[in-house]
């Protein structure tokens, strides 16, 4: 019975979770460690009584069976860049800074994997968690509008940028890089909708189109290129998967550019690899987002420490002995990650990345055609457009987009498709 409960509270804290994670920075980390230690109590339990019947031998087989399992070939890669981390700490510059980063971060992170893989165990739980994670990305759409209206948003009263929205998002690139996926999950909503279910439930009906068209407008508010470039990236390989609805998914994107487009001219008539920062941050020429220049230099660090990088949270310490003008992130996570852990330990991250999206494609190649197979679709498509943003900005490095990529990376276990399957 107490693993029954802790099932239910690990769950309900990983829902409240994701469903806080947009607006709240601080509920990210109350219901992220509640998560976690349920599902680290619940598996003390669950060995307990396994050693009580089949002594410390069972045990480590279960140990063995629930690490890896079909999981083995996106768990190994997983737990040994966490390894790695934890290793570059003994070589870094400053192991005061990569600590708390490894603690706080990245062992964090594989335990909200695991504890996703281990708590979205049916069909019903996995759509209550794309429920709350659309409905979350609703409330904040809703909050979009409302700062472009009034002027803040309601959550933090954050002020609107230069006519982009933000939301409760610090930067309006942290708004779009988030609604890539809820995005994706839209379209998914709505090309899982048959008529024939439509003219029954008139709320879905409604509600559907309504999610979906909301979602749309605030990501095109939110003019980030690097957010259009991911969310592009991930309609293409919907539609790839999808192609009886082709028609469809071209018509929104066609619509979305169409629209969009004009106003970004106006918005952000900027070039992204100006030697510039935009919006007038340093005024050394051409007006630009300068991701060129910061790339350079992230590079130069990569160079001069090619094989255990300067460690953990390091980079914006390291960068001022590089970096004449932007001394703060390099815009693409994964030289960040190449600077930080070196070329093996941006081999590693990449390894295990690699190891998600084909694990998860081989899962979704085998599944049935049906809802399910439209929303894991949706979700993988979503994740891999997410990880080419990243390519352009420091999204890997948020809290909030942290914690949500490891999550998915958690939904997406090949072991998770499986018992989806079977409920």
């Amino acid at each position: 019975m107490t693993i029954f409960w802790l099932d239910r509270l690990m769950f309900y804290a990983l829902c409240a979770l994701f469903f806080v994670l947009p607006a709240a920075i601080a509920g990210v980390g109350i219901f992220g460690v509640l998560a976690i230690v349920f599902f680290l109590l619940k598996t003390w339990l669950v060995f307990s009584e396994k050693s009580r019947h089949c002594g410390w031998g069972g045990v480590l087989k279960d140990i063995s069976a629930r690490s890896f399992g079909e999981d083995r070939g996106v768990l190994l890669p997983v737990f040994l860049y966490a390894a790695y981390c934890y290793s570059s700490i003994f070589t870094s510059l400053y192991p005061s800074l990569s600590i708390p980063a490894f603690f706080g971060k990245i062992l964090e992170g594989v335990f909200i994997l695991l504890a996703m893989r281990d708590a979205v165990s049916s069909y019903s739980r996995a759509k209550t968690l794309l429920i709350v994670v659309l409905s979350g990305a609703f409330i904040l759409c809703l909050d979009g509008f409302i700062q472009l209206g009034f002027g803040h948003d309601i959550f933090k009263h954050l002020v609107a940028q230069a006519g982009r929205v933000s939301a409760s998002f610090k930067h309006p690139n942290g708004l779009g890089a988030y609604l890539i996926v809820p995005v994706l999950l839209g379209l998914g909503w709505v090309m899982c909708g048959t008529w024939k279910a439509w003219q029954k439930s008139w709320k879905i009906l409604v509600a559907s189109p309504i999610f979906l068209v909301a979602m749309v407008s605030v990501m095109g508010l939110t003019y980030s290129r690097g957010a259009w470039l991911g969310m592009f990236v991930a309609i293409v390989l919907l539609g790839c998967l999808q192609r009886r609805w082709i028609v469809f998914i071209g018509s929104v994107t066609l619509v979305f550019f169409f629209v969009f487009s004009p106003l970004l001219l106006q918005v952000r008539d900027v070039s992204i690899g100006s030697d510039a920062p935009a919006q007038g941050l340093i005024n050394i020429g051409n007006v630009g987002s300068g991701r060129y220049t910061f790339w350079k230099d992230a590079i130069k660090i990569i160079e001069d420490h090619p094989v255990f990088g300067t460690g953990l949270n390091t980079y914006t310490i390291v960068i001022k002995d590089y970096a004449a003008i932007w001394r703060q992130y390099p815009h693409n996570s994964y030289l960040q990650k190449g600077a930080e852990l070196g070329l093996v330990g941006l081999a590693l991250f990449l390894w295990m990345l690699g190891a998600v999206v084909a694990g998860a494609f081989r899962s979704l190649r085998a599944m049935p055609a049906g809802k399910i197979k439209m929303f894991y679709i949706a979700l993988w498509a979503g994740f891999v457009g997410l990880l080419v943003q990243s390519g352009v900005d420091t999204t890997m490095y948020s809290v909030q987009h942290g914690v949500f990529i490891w999550g998915i990376m958690g939904f997406l276990m090949p072991s998770v498709a499986s018992r989806i399957l079977k409920a």
